[in-house]
């Protein structure tokens, strides 16, 4: 099972791919239908949600020798590719390649989304906004 953590750079003179818009500019370019050919199901976190499920690991008295399981929501790159389409319509993105979603229930996800709100969050960010910011486009 793979979780995917993504946000923008944090200190984008210190980074590989110093562009903010790393996942349009240094991704598409790579996920042609051609050159992808397996399915991948994910589970995706922002890093910013992850980030603070260890602040409330560090701070929370309630929170005492228990692994924190930071599973967001469900994906697979064909729901990638739509929000990116749907983000800038002009742009081409490559057509679908994946499908399906992981089948696995991660129960106690919900207690790692009970102390994000315990933390001051709405809950879980989802996908959508994680990609915006991604791509500077929030």
């Amino acid at each position: 099972m793979v979780v995917s953590l993504w946000n923008g750079v944090v200190t984008p003179d210190h980074s590989l791919i110093p562009e903010r818009k790393s996942l349009n500019t240094h991704l598409l370019p790579i996920m042609a239908p051609s050159s992808n050919t397996h399915k991948s199901t994910e589970w995706f976190v922002d890093v910013e949600d992850t980030a603070l499920l260890h602040v409330a690991a560090a701070v929370l008295p309630n929170v005492q020798d228990q692994r924190i399981f930071g599973f967001a929501v469900r994906f697979n790159w064909d729901d990638v590719l739509a929000i990116l389409r749907s983000l800038d319509p002009k742009r081409k993105i490559p057509e679908n390649f994946s499908g399906g979603l992981d089948p696995n229930e991660i129960e106690p996800r919900d207690k790692a989304e009970g102390l994000l709100k315990e933390m001051g969050r709405p809950g879980w960010k989802s996908l959508q906004d994680s990609i915006k910011e991604n791509v500077g486009m929030a």
